[in-house]
């Protein structure tokens, strides 16, 4: 039976996006009106639904794993499973909460939701952090 380690696990979803954004339209290929993401190729999308799991099963060995959290809130979001991905995303963040990236991640999942106060109240948080980087 082999063993997984949460670190292992975390670089399995990892190497599963690589995949997944290799093998996803170039956006300077295609039509202006068309949206490399609006229905990616089954391969992609299975790249992703893999990934999800894996940060899943690293998340059940340390669920304090930031970065899991945030990747998947990532895969999430490019499946349309926004819920899932504010989620994940707000795990993140209650545990690294000065995160820019983070509250990036958790404003685009709340406009997708269409949740527009909510979504502006996290852009506000975004650029503050954005401005404190700069600083």
């Amino acid at each position: 039976m082999k063993i997984e380690s949460a670190d292992s696990l975390y670089k399995k979803g990892h190497l599963l996006i690589n995949y997944a954004l290799e093998n996803t339209p170039e956006v300077n290929k295609l039509d202006s009106d068309e949206n490399p993401y609006e229905e990616p190729p089954p391969k992609v999308k299975e790249c992703y639904q893999k990934a999800v799991k894996a940060f899943e099963k690293c998340l059940e060995l340390d669920p304090n794993f930031v970065n899991a959290w945030k990747e998947k809130a990532v895969c999430c979001n490019f499946l349309k499973m926004y819920e899932e991905g504010l989620f994940s995303i707000e795990k993140a963040i209650a545990l690294k909460p000065d995160d820019f990236m983070l509250w990036n991640i958790k404003w685009i999942c709340l406009y997708r939701l269409g949740r527009m106060e909510e979504s502006n109240q996290a852009w506000k948080v975004m650029n503050d952090l954005g401005k404190k980087e700069k600083e």
